[in-house]
């Protein structure tokens, strides 16, 4: 009796083990997915569809004050910050995980476009945790209002 307890023990130790190895590789060795989160979250956005927008996104401790769907909707109504399209979305390794990328966002800027690079980290669930866009080269960080406030909600910070 004790022998076979000690066996389903090990088996089932085994199990946990190999379920967790499973779960690591699909949510930190899955580039594909991860970018296709960042996707959908960014499209999400430049669709104005914030209730999804908010779903998507890696909300981790408390970045707003008041409910995550109307954080993203202030930021376009009340801070003017519209997002027109986005490309080259890329997950990339580093440190043992796709855990950080990349991307070319274009916001309006004073009724004309904008192209930013912005750099993605990834949290729980492989969805974007920030998404920091880089205040073009010439220019001091922060003095694009547009970009500082969406920094303020998706990074973190408004000076990046």
């Amino acid at each position: 009796m004790n022998q076979l307890l000690v066996k389903s023990v090990g088996y089932l130790g085994l199990l946990l083990c190999i379920m967790f190895l499973l779960y690591k590789v699909t949510l930190f060795w899955n580039p594909i997915g991860i970018q296709k989160q960042t996707v959908s979250f960014l499209k999400a956005v430049q669709e104005q569809n914030y209730d999804r927008a908010a779903e998507l996104f890696g909300w981790e401790g408390q970045k707003t004050a008041g409910s995550k769907e109307s954080a993203w909707k202030q930021l376009a109504e009340e801070e003017g910050v519209r997002l027109l399209s986005f490309s080259n979305v890329r997950a990339e390794y580093d440190d043992g995980c796709y855990c950080t990328g990349h991307a070319d966002l274009v916001f309006e800027v004073n009724e004309s476009p904008m192209q930013v690079r912005a750099v993605i980290t990834y949290g729980v669930g492989a969805r974007p945790k920030q998404i920091c866009a880089v205040t073009p080269s010439g220019m001091q960080g922060g003095s694009i209002s547009q970009i500082a406030a969406w920094n303020s909600l998706a990074c973190g910070n408004s000076s990046f």
